[in-house]
């Protein structure tokens, strides 16, 4: 009974401060790029422009300015590089693997709407091989927009989250590219068509963690899962402590 009641506390406690989980990277681009950098999604000159630290949504954050007269099929890379390889042991502890990416993105395009024509967060691998990961941009709201992915050193399927994808590359490739990663950041695609002149876009708080992201609502179900167990477990026990107390009184 003890080693049930301890095994439920401890898992009590994780799900109560997975959202706290150790950042092994962050960028908030308070006073500069910090590395960061843009170009088009086919390796030439970039069709936007960053600027940083720019205000955006009242806080300090990268801006990226879309082109004067966008055209269908235009994406640039926003992304930072240097990456030294390995992600399982990015951080200074030896078991600080990199399980999630989080970061706010600015949506702020103007005109019919708001949001870019696509979104992805990617990861390169030996200066090479890509992964994506995709959001849904018609969810985006304008302003600022919480987003993550959750990774697995294993798979490019994840808990709490959708799949990781790859234009050239298989699930078999996953494990060994996700050792050996150079730079990572997002893939957007502007909107296009008259009234898209430099649309507005921004980034936020981009960091990596070494725990996966569970949503709050989840949390509280695994909350609620344990406090309910432990209220089975010990239901009867109390049933029997409250006959006892009867017994006594009625002595």
């Amino acid at each position: 009974m003890r080693r049930l009641l301890t095994t439920l506390l401890s898992f009590s406690l994780c799900a109560a401060v997975v959202a706290d989980a150790a950042v092994i990277v962050s960028n908030t681009w308070d006073y500069g790029a910090e590395g960061w950098n843009i170009i088009a999604d086919d390796g030439g000159a970039a069709f936007g422009t960053l600027s940083d630290p720019a205000v955006l949504g009242g806080r300090n954050a990268l801006r990226v300015t879309g082109p004067g007269a966008p055209e269908q099929y235009d994406a640039d890379f926003v992304f930072s590089g240097g990456f030294a390889g390995d992600w399982t042991s990015m951080g200074t502890g030896s078991d600080q693997t990199v399980r999630s990416i989080r970061f706010d993105f600015y949506a702020g395009a103007g005109g019919a709407v708001d949001h870019p024509a696509g979104l992805r967060l990617y990861f390169e691998a030996a200066g090479e091989h890509v992964w994506y990961y995709t959001f849904d941009v018609e969810s985006l709201s304008s302003g600022w927009n919480f987003l993550y992915a959750n990774l697995n050193a294993d798979s490019p399927s994840n808990l709490y989250g959708g799949t990781w994808w790859s234009e050239t590359r298989t699930a078999d490739d996953w494990a060994g590219d996700f050792g050996s990663v150079t730079d990572v950041g997002l893939w957007q695609a502007y909107q296009s068509g008259a009234g898209y002149d430099s649309q507005i876009y921004g980034l936020d708080h981009f960091e990596l963690h070494d725990q996966i992201y569970i949503p709050e609502p989840g949390t509280w179900l695994m909350l609620g899962f344990v406090f309910l167990s432990m209220a089975v477990i010990f239901r009867k026990r109390l049933e029997e402590l409250a006959v006892q107390a009867w017994a006594r009184i009625r002595s």
